[in-house]
Parts: C-alpha cells; sequence; structure tokens
C-alpha cells in the first residue's frame, strides 16, 4: 500500500512496552481513523505487525498479531460514549 498524495493526515503515538529478542511490544494509540492506520505507522517505523501480509516483510503466524486493550466509541442514536476494555493482562 503507497500513500496517495491528495490522502488525509492520521497521527498515532506510540510506547514501548516490552523488547523481547525477537519482537516489541507497542502500546499505540490511533488519534484518527484511517485505513491500516496502525498497520502502515508501524511498519513505517521498522516494526511491522507480526502476521501482516500487506505491511510485513514476512508473515509470521497465521494470523495479524494485533490486540485492542480499549476500544471507545459513540453511540449514534444517544450519542452516550461507551469504553470496552479488554481482560487479556496486556497493560
Amino acid at each position: 500500500m503507497v500513500p496517495c498524495a491528495d490522502g488525509k493526515p492520521c497521527r498515532t503515538t506510540f510506547a514501548v512496552v516490552d523488547r523481547g529478542a525477537d519482537t516489541t511490544t507497542l502500546e499505540l494509540e490511533p488519534h484518527t481513523g484511517r485505513l491500516h492506520q496502525l498497520r502502515a505507522h508501524c511498519a513505517a517505523i521498522g516494526h511491522p505487525i507480526l502476521g501482516d501480509d500487506i505491511y510485513g516483510a514476512d508473515a509470521e503466524g497465521s494470523r495479524l498479531h494485533l490486540h485492542a486493550k480499549a476500544l471507545r466509541f459513540a453511540e449514534p442514536s444517544s450519542g452516550d460514549t461507551w469504553t470496552v476494555e479488554s481482560a487479556s493482562g496486556f497493560r
């Protein structure tokens, strides 16, 4: 995938959670919601997401290793903000 000349800007902040021998675990926070934003930004900083068959150099594993710790969104009909958090043990 290549960014288009007329594409909209996007921003992601990240923090290193753990550095392993072969992998680095990152905590990502997208500030915009563009298609493939996290995948493209991770690849751009030299840390493609494991299993990413589009942006990764080799697709290790059988699936994309991308996990949402929390999701927050506005419910369309009421405008209420909903937050859903994972109990998976990730930081």
